[in-house]
């Protein structure tokens, strides 16, 4: 009816010429689902409205990734194929938010190549870094595409997704998603809270940072502080993600270092830039998302309970906010004594099948 009215009018004020009717035979009639500038967007009278990357785009994206152009470790790569790359996957990131910070590490190389005719990175600064980031970029790629069963739900986001937080929480029933979390660190311990679930995580601050320190080969001594709070986020994340599915999670902190790495998803040291990527994929598996907030010093009393007391006063103040202590060891430990590609699956829910099944597809 609306699409009639629409019509009668445009007709009445424009002419007969207003609609282009063999386009709109080519268009098709209104349906539940359509696909939109490449996106199969669902509104189903039961039901959430759903966004996904139609099963063609996917499987273009599995092609383009199988050629040895993308294999870890080659420098000689032409700028088309990336270019036709970073186009599938931008669609992509449509459909799955968390993938569009990693699609940053192929925007560095999107430039005039060098002399030779190979990609090169704008940024001089961090050349090893920048194309390791390249190549993880690529095999996350490849294992996202690696099981057609599972794009339906992989590959795809409520429709809600798609705006911003502000714009999402105008939405009735949003604001009931939110979560509240918080994190505190000392020189000898860190943790985190899930004030919302009434959770809570509590570690040896030189343990942890001693272990990502032997991934990343990088001293986190000139920012271990900020890293410490970041780390209780992420170790916070790692627990609570099933719990946080389709949840906005609204991080307060008071360290302004780890705010401004959180909010763009950018951190110049590797150590920071390995917690967001852990954190990027946690959000990619339970299709939540986090924002930060920035909170002052004196208002951020409460998030200090989890850092500042001894044992007793810890389980103590754990029993008076009516709380509940994670274990956290096990999944930290494996998340940080895998290679890059292992850790994702781990993530990811993927088994070392799914991971071998990866690798295949370059071969």
């Amino acid at each position: 009816l609306s699409a009639a009215v629409y019509e009668e009018g445009a007709h009445a004020i424009l002419g007969e010429g207003a609609i282009n009717s063999k386009k709109k035979l080519e268009e098709g009639s209104y349906a539940d689902s359509q696909v939109i500038w490449g996106i199969t967007m669902e509104s189903p009278a039961e039901g959430p409205p759903t966004c996904r990357l139609p099963p063609k785009r996917v499987q273009k994206a599995r092609n383009l990734l199988a050629q040895p152009d993308f294999d870890s470790g080659n420098k000689r790569l032409a700028l088309e194929p990336l270019q036709q790359l970073h186009g599938t996957m931008q669609s992509a990131a449509v459909c799955v938010p968390a993938l569009r910070n990693e699609l940053r590490a192929m925007d560095l190389f999107l430039g005039p190549p060098g002399p030779e005719g190979w990609v090169r990175p704008s940024n001089t600064r961090g050349l090893e870094g920048a194309w390791q980031e390249l190549w993880d970029c690529f095999e996350l790629c490849r294992l996202l595409a690696s099981r057609p069963e599972v794009w339906e739900s992989q590959v795809a986001v409520g429709m809600a997704g798609l705006l911003t937080i502000p714009e999402r929480l105008g939405l009735p029933g949003e604001a009931s998603k939110v979560v509240f979390a918080t994190s505190d660190a000392t020189p000898e311990l860190h943790g985190g809270i899930d004030w919302t679930n009434g959770v809570c995580v509590r570690r040896n601050v030189v343990e942890d940072l001693r272990r990502i320190e032997h991934l990343t080969g990088e001293d986190a001594e000139d920012e271990w502080i900020s890293v410490a709070e970041l780390l209780g986020m992420v170790v916070l994340a790692g627990l609570c993600g099933a719990l946080w599915c389709d949840k906005i999670v609204c991080y307060a902190g008071d360290n302004r270092t780890g705010d401004a790495w959180l909010r763009p998803r950018k951190a110049r040291g590797k150590f920071a830039r390995h917690l967001l990527r852990i954190l990027q994929y946690l959000e990619m598996k339970h299709k939540f998302v986090t924002c930060g907030m920035d909170v002052r010093t004196y208002h951020n009393v409460s998030s200090e309970f989890i850092t500042r007391p001894t044992s007793e006063e810890f389980a103590q103040m754990v029993n008076d906010f009516g709380m509940r202590v994670l274990e956290g060891d096990k999944i930290w430990y494996e998340l940080n004594s895998r290679g890059h590609l292992d850790r994702v699956c781990l993530i990811l829910g993927r088994n070392q099948e799914e991971s071998q099944r990866a690798l295949q597809l370059r071969e």
